[in-house]
């Protein structure tokens, strides 16, 4: 069975993993001529292909980087029968933010969060009854001030 992926488009762009990221098995990594379609130029590029489609995917630095933190190999050769998912994203360039693709690691993309559960509320520590005779110096000033003692009076004269 084919995908529209398999039979009509040589190469993974942000429209093809806009709608559902794309999980997949590296088979190799080549370096190609591409042509780019807005200038004409043909440039030689690096371009993934997967196990199992003919898709392809012509990669950047940041995407080549990223294969490098998942595999764990600098070498493309040590890339062959890692999975990567590739994702839509946006991303600065020529001076406008425009759709890309990017690749991480299957199974980090953005979750959806859980509710958290309601914790027990945490009980408020009991202060210590003041020692007979003593203060209890938690108490507000105008508590002080009924129990005779000027340390909670602010309206004293300042001397100066």
């Amino acid at each position: 069975m084919a995908t529209k992926l398999d039979r009509f488009r040589k190469f993974i762009n942000a429209e093809t993993v806009k709608d559902q990221p794309l999980v997949l098995m590296i088979d190799q990594e080549t370096v190609e001529d591409i042509t780019d379609p807005k200038t004409g130029q043909t440039v030689q590029k690096s371009v993934l292909s997967f196990q199992g489609t003919k898709a392809r995917l012509v990669l950047n630095s940041t995407n080549w980087d990223s294969i490098v933190a998942i595999t764990g190999s600098s070498d493309s050769d040590g890339w062959y029968g890692c999975k990567i998912e590739l994702f839509a994203d946006r991303a600065p360039m020529g001076g406008r933010i425009v759709d890309c693709v990017r690749i991480r690691a299957p199974g980090n993309g953005n979750p959806t969060p859980k509710k958290k559960a309601k914790a027990a509320p945490t009980p408020e520590p009991e202060e210590p009854e003041p020692e007979e005779g003593g203060v209890d110096f938690n108490a507000g000033a105008a508590t002080l001030r009924a129990a005779g003692d000027k340390r909670g009076d602010l309206d004293d004269d300042i001397p100066f």
